[in-house]
């Protein structure tokens, strides 16, 4: 038997709610009722953040709540990265809403989802890039032209 190579297939975004937290208001970081996390194999990733092999999820048992199908492992990195970060709450309420299991995905909303992570992620590498090339206030001309641009 032949060991499929780890990028290949299809990657999910998929987002767990634990079972403890159901029915309960949402509330910001730090608050582990939801997590987020991307594999090739939901069920199997389930059932290991379920058996206590994640250190990240351990003792806590979880619902998948929605998982946004993704053509690869960097694509669902990045949206990973970025439902992770800033005002994550809103985003993962968007996400469950897109993407809820046994929901009705639309690929129109992929897109959407796609499109505003990868701009997330370049809009961060100009930051980087800038803070450490560029002066100040060129900095914060250049990157509001970016942010018109796009």
């Amino acid at each position: 038997m032949t060991k499929k190579p780890k990028n290949s297939g299809i990657w999910h975004v998929y987002l767990l709610l634990d079972i403890s937290a159901a029915g309960k208001p949402r509330t910001g970081r730090g608050n582990r009722a939801t997590y987020v996390g991307i594999t090739n194999d939901v069920n199997a990733r389930l059932a290991k953040h379920n058996a206590g092999e994640v250190a990240s999820t351990k003792h806590t048992q979880w619902n998948l709540l929605a998982k946004l199908p993704c053509s690869d492992q960097n694509t669902a990195a990045v949206i990973e990265r970025w439902l992770k970060t800033g005002d994550s709450l809103e985003k993962r309420h968007e996400f469950e809403t897109f993407f809820s299991v046994g929901g009705n995905i639309q690929q129109a909303h992929v897109d959407y989802f796609t499109r505003k992570a990868q701009l997330w992620a370049a809009q961060r590498h100009l930051r980087k890039t800038l803070k450490t090339t560029v002066k100040p206030t060129t900095h914060s001309i250049a990157f509001e032209e970016f942010n018109n641009g796009c």
